[in-house]
Formats: structure tokens, C-alpha cells, sequence
């Protein structure tokens, strides 16, 4: 093997080792693919709560606890929420109004504080599949320590058919200190109408 081409071998796997050093940093929180669940609703100001299991040892606890709301639905539109596949998807009909909410810590049975140490990581992400809505959709990460204190940053998502990932440094919450979660939770609303939406991963980054 000649000296340029032992270079190529040598960068080629220094490269694959920093991609998966990369992608080890980061811990999946929620990609959506275990507690399928799909739901139609069509009666204006409908609220469906449901609780679906996560995968066995999941950071988040045993459930992901939904809240699908509906306001005005003038034109009795069919809302679809669907979870699974890698993915959580909100299909609003034409000219209604709906918010989600995703909770975490929180179980059928009653609450089960996470325990949640995030002091090796900087940041919550969430990744859309695409957004389509008439304006910017308002994204909410609430989190419940267990000093008692409730923290939480909001950021807007403009509409996009690509794919986007969106950082929520711990630095914009009111405390930082996210070495002891009790809960989390995710509330995405506004949008106007006929907001749609695909939410593929939640996870921490450094």
C-alpha cells in the first residue's frame, strides 16, 4: 500500500469515527417510533388525552402522555393526530384550529417523576419534518424540576417544507440546572389556520 493511499485509509476512518462520536453526544429523547397511536376527531372543541408506552428504558419514563386540542372547526374538517413510524404527525383539515401537547413523566397510572440528569448536555432539540401553516407555529419545552421550579422557553417554527432542526439551549430557560427533571413537556399551538406539521425527534445535545 502506497504512502497517499494509507493517507486516504487513515482520514477516511478518522472521519467515520468523529460521525459516530458525534452522534453518540447526542441522546434521543422521543423519536416516535414505539406507542403508536392515531386518533380522529371532528367536534369543535374537542380535547383527546391518551397515554402511549415508550420503549423499555426510556429516558422520558413509561408513557408519552398526548393532548390533542381542537377549536373551531367551521367546515367539520377531519384532525388527524398519528404517532409512529419515526414520527408524530398533526394533519389539520381545512380552516380549524388545533395544539398539541406532549408530556412526559406523567403515566395512566399517575405521575412518576423522571429523575432526569441532562448536566452533560447543553440544549433540547426538536426536528420537523416540514411545517405547513399560515404563520410561524409557537413551540413551548416546559420543564418541572424537582426543587419545585417550572421553566420553559418558547421559540417560533416558520412554515418550511424542509426539514429543521431547532435548538433550546438550556441557557434561554429560567435555570439551567437540568441535573434532577421531574417532567417535560412539549406544547406546539398557533400556526393560524389549518396548521400540519411532522415532528420526527426529540433528544438532548451537548
Amino acid at each position: 500500500m502506497n504512502l497517499q493511499r494509507t493517507r486516504s485509509v487513515i482520514l477516511a476512518v478518522f472521519v467515520l469515527c468523529l460521525a459516530g462520536m458525534n452522534a453518540s453526544a447526542q441522546l434521543v429523547l422521543d423519536n416516535f417510533t414505539a406507542g403508536p397511536y392515531s386518533k380522529y376527531v371532528v367536534a369543535a372543541k374537542t380535547i383527546d388525552k391518551h397515554f402511549a408506552p415508550l420503549a423499555a428504558a426510556s429516558p422520558l419514563g413509561a408513557d408519552r402522555y398526548t393532548v390533542l386540542t381542537l377549536g373551531s372547526n367551521a367546515h367539520k374538517q377531519l384532525i388527524r393526530l398519528d404517532v409512529g413510524d419515526g414520527i408524530c404527525i398533526v394533519d389539520t383539515g381545512f380552516g380549524a384550529y388545533t395544539g398539541l401537547a406532549i408530556y412526559y413523566g406523567f403515566t395512566a397510572s399517575g405521575d412518576t417523576p423522571l429523575g432526569l440528569n441532562l448536566s452533560a448536555y447543553s440544549q433540547f432539540q426538536l426536528t420537523f419534518a416540514g411545517v405547513s401553516a399560515a404563520y410561524p407555529l409557537s413551540t413551548t419545552i416546559v420543564v418541572w424540576l424537582s426543587n419545585g421550579s417550572i421553566v420553559s422557553q418558547e421559540l417560533s417554527i416558520p412554515p418550511s417544507v424542509d426539514p429543521e432542526t431547532v435548538a433550546y439551549p438550556f441557557s434561554g430557560f429560567q435555570s439551567s440546572n437540568f441535573s434532577d427533571i421531574n417532567y417535560i413537556g412539549i406544547v406546539i399551538e398557533g400556526g393560524g389556520l389549518s396548521p400540519s406539521y411532522g415532528l420526527t425527534l426529540f433528544q438532548a445535545a451537548p
